[in-house]
């Protein structure tokens, strides 16, 4: 099970309660709980604006943002890490496996450099 607690990375964080095999998939997302909003766009969304450097992906048009920023699936608060212990399959279905074991109690992170693929986004080691 995966439950959201406060992170020592940033803010609250994803953790998991049992240990996680190497290569098993995570639901981390509902379907379609995503959606994007070009940058012209966004620009006149309070919402948006408020949220969007927390929580959306930035790409080189526009954000990929929660459908709903009340009823956010639990992967939008999934935190950076430079040793991630997930990683995702294609920017197509954004499913996400353990890159390792991961044990109980430890939070989830991905490397948000991989998510980003904007010309301006850090590179990736």
């Amino acid at each position: 099970m995966l439950v959201l607690k406060p992170s020592g990375v940033h803010g609250v964080g994803v953790f998991t309660t049992a240990r996680i095999q190497r290569e098993a998939w995570l639901r981390l997302w509902q379907p379609d709980d995503w959606r994007f909003v070009a940058f012209a766009e966004s620009d006149g969304d309070p919402a948006l604006l408020e949220f969007r450097d927390i929580y959306c992906v930035r790409d080189a048009s526009g954000y990929f943002c929660p459908l709903d920023f009340h009823r956010m699936s639990i992967g939008w608060y999934m935190n950076h890490s430079d040793e991630p212990n997930v990683r995702y399959r294609s920017k197509d279905d954004f499913e996400y496996f353990a890159s390792r074991d991961i044990e109980a109690g430890e939070e989830i992170t991905c490397d948000y450099r991989t998510l980003t693929p904007y010309e301006s986004a850090p590179e990736a080691p």
